[in-house]
């Protein structure tokens, strides 16, 4: 079972997907779902839907995984070891994220065809695009063209196989702008230099991890022209990752209050502003559906660990608009990098895990 996987996820990863240009693999996955008879379409932003038939006793569910890798993801030449480690040939990423679950996907309704797509679940199947760039697809996807109400997305990647994300960040992006009065440095007492103000700010902003539910980072900092230049302006950008939104959204005003009160006074000008980048989800352990699906994966002698997670994904999106979704584990290691791998045998026991669910 499973023997054309390999050669699939070969054939998947040596298509150019980064971000922004996945119609090329967009077209090769409708190619192969309608050799199995499956129609799909393509909507105005991308992605692929599917509908596939079932036996309609069961519930719809919903599948996904998307389309588009990081960079560097061109030109990649995959490399499978004689122990079945399969990797790139070291300058480019592999794609195992989330080709792996792509060809995982197509490889169980490879097997339902054979017997005429009578036995299991009927699936909505979306393949999205622009997910490595905040979700695009899964923003502009055409929720009125889905029967499912519930399903999984296959892109998690901090665990074991079948380890299922219960709960994901909500996420904002922050923005503060300082504006002093620039000089040259032979006539200081004519600036206004905002890196002090900058320092004190950041010194009592609380930073890294604020307790287990949230994170603060500002990463970016943009000041000066010049070395004979007294500073006058400086841009901050970071972001707040909690668990909790009410949390999310004091914290994100405790760190604008902060740069206001070292600015008060000083001649400095503050400015700020405050992007929703993600939605947060937490399903609680005792969830119907979550209990449901770890059922299904212990008949397959797997117990799923539980994870909290601090990465987005379109699972994200999803939950947020309405459909009740489960990020499952993907496999894989070192996604992101050109260190990026996956065995033979980590796909075999991802497609073991998608068929057991929609089966």
């Amino acid at each position: 079972m499973f023997n054309q996987i390999k050669d699939t996820f070969i054939d998947l990863v040596k298509i150019d997907s980064p971000t922004g240009f996945e119609l090329n693999m967009a077209k090769f996955v409708m190619g192969k779902l309608a050799i199995l008879g499956i129609n799909s379409e393509m909507d105005v932003i991308g992605n692929v839907i599917a509908h596939v038939s079932g036996d309609m006793r069961k519930e719809v569910l919903f599948l996904n995984a998307h389309l588009d890798t990081v960079e560097p993801g061109n030109g990649i030449e995959p490399v499978v070891e004689p122990d079945g480690r399969i990797h790139s040939k070291g300058n480019t990423i592999l794609g195992a994220d989330n080709k792996g679950a792509i060809a995982a996907i197509l490889e169980v309704l490879r097997i339902f065809f054979k017997d005429g797509f009578k036995k299991n679940h009927p699936i909505d199947l979306v393949f999205t695009v622009g997910e490595e760039a905040g979700s695009r697809g899964a923003l502009g996807l055409e929720y009125e063209k889905l029967r499912a109400k519930k399903g999984y997305v296959f892109d998690a990647s901090d665990g074991d196989i079948g380890d299922i994300e219960i709960s994901a960040p909500y996420y904002n992006k922050l923005e503060i702008w300082l504006t002093g009065r620039s000089s040259h440095a032979m006539d200081p007492e004519l600036g206004t230099n905002v890196l002090p103000v900058l320092a004190a700010a950041m010194t009592k902003t609380n930073l890294g991890r604020v307790n287990g539910r949230t994170l603060v980072n500002l990463g970016l900092v943009t000041a000066g022209t010049g070395i004979n230049v007294i500073p006058g302006d400086v841009e901050v950008v970071g972001e707040v990752r909690s668990h909790d939104e009410s949390e999310l959204e004091r914290v994100t005003k405790e760190i604008f209050d902060t740069f206001e009160r070292e600015a008060k006074d000083k001649d400095i000008e503050v400015e700020t502003a405050v992007t929703r980048e993600n939605y947060g989800y937490e399903f609680s352990v005792k969830d119907k559906f979550l209990l449901e699906t770890m059922g299904k994966l212990s008949k397959i002698n797997l117990e799923p660990g539980l994870l909290k997670v601090w990465g987005c994904s379109d699972a994200n999106i999803f939950n947020r608009m309405g459909l009740k979704v489960l990020n499952i584990v993907d496999g894989g290691r070192d996604s992101h990098s050109v260190d990026e791998e996956i065995t033979v045998d980590e796909l075999k026991s991802l497609a073991k895990v998608v068929k057991r669910l929609v089966e």
